[in-house]
C-alpha cells in the first residue's frame, strides 16, 4: 500500500500567483546561465530591476489574495515579502551607486528564497 504524505496546512493554487512564481524561477535560471557563460555581471542590474518590479506586483497581489482567507501564517508570509523587497532594494541601491554586484550573491539569495 502506498503512503501518502499529508501536509499540516492546506495548499491551494492561484494560477496568476503560480505563474508569477514560475517567472521568478525562470529569471533565476536565466541569471544562472548568464553566470555560467561569463555574462552574469552584464545582466545582474536588469535582473535586480526586474525583481523589484516582480516583488511589488506579485507580493501585493498575493497578500491581497491571502488576507481575506485569514491565512494562518499571513503575518509571517508578509514579513518574508518585506525581507525580499528590502534585500532587492539594497541590491538596487548598491548597483545605482556604482558598486559591482556579484551575480552569484543574487543567485544565492534567490535559491534560499525558493526553498522557503
Amino acid at each position: 500500500m502506498a503512503v501518502v504524505a499529508v501536509e499540516d496546512r492546506p495548499t491551494f493554487r492561484i494560477d496568476r500567483i503560480y505563474r508569477q512564481n514560475i517567472d521568478l524561477m525562470e529569471r533565476l535560471a536565466f541569471l544562472q546561465e548568464a553566470i555560467r557563460i561569463g555574462k552574469g555581471q552584464i545582466i545582474v542590474g536588469q535582473i535586480i530591476n526586474d525583481l523589484l518590479d516582480y516583488a511589488q506586483e506579485h507580493f501585493d497581489q498575493e497578500e491581497d489574495y491571502l488576507q481575506p482567507y485569514l491565512y494562518a501564517e499571513y503575518e509571517e508570509h508578509k514579513a518574508s515579502h518585506r525581507a525580499f523587497r528590502e534585500k532587492f532594494e539594497y541590491f538596487y541601491y548598491r548597483f545605482q551607486m556604482g558598486t559591482e554586484i556579484d551575480a552569484s550573491e543574487v543567485v544565492d539569495f534567490l535559491q534560499g528564497w525558493k526553498k522557503d
